[in-house]
């Protein structure tokens, strides 16, 4: 392929190309890197081993890994949850294979609501969801008999 291809301006010699890349990518990306080296750690924040005050944390990074577990803990039961965690909302449909997002509103079986700081303590073993529904930290709403197998593990 050739640049005239790529750049609709005429013929441009890939000297040109690789020099407007350099001046508009790198040089803001250094100037903000050097300005504030908090906003690097930010990028990395899901990477640390442990969160530190300056990493970002964001609440919906919790549902695919609470959907593995839900399905886990129903074993084998089907079902649609809705899943709150602090201000993100997300439905999840445990099938007899996997967990699946949905995407449409549908009307859930079962709606769990905790926070981010619970999510991350079950997630990391510190808790599980039955201790946490018994201690007042999660909420587990709705009847039937997914409500059954989420609450009863």
């Amino acid at each position: 392929m050739s640049w005239e291809r790529v750049l609709p301006l005429g013929p441009v010699r890939r000297s040109e190309v690789e020099d407007v890349v350099r001046q508009v990518g790198v040089r803001p990306a250094v100037r903000e890197l050097a300005l504030d080296p908090r906003r690097y750690t930010d990028l990395h924040a899901d990477l640390l081993d442990s969160r530190r005050t300056t990493d970002a944390l964001r609440s919906h990074w919790y549902v695919l890994p609470l959907a593995a577990l839900l399905h886990a803990t129903a074993r084998g039961t089907t079902g649609i949850v809705d899943l709150h965690v602090d201000s993100t909302q997300q439905l999840i449909e445990l099938t007899s294979q996997r967990p699946v997002i949905v995407h449409s509103p549908t009307p859930a079986d079962a709606t769990l609501t905790l926070p981010a700081t619970i999510a991350e303590a079950i997630l990391t073993a510190q808790t599980t969801l039955s201790e946490a529904l018994a201690a007042g930290n999660a909420t587990l709403a709705g009847s039937g008999v997914l409500v059954e197998a989420l609450g009863s593990r």
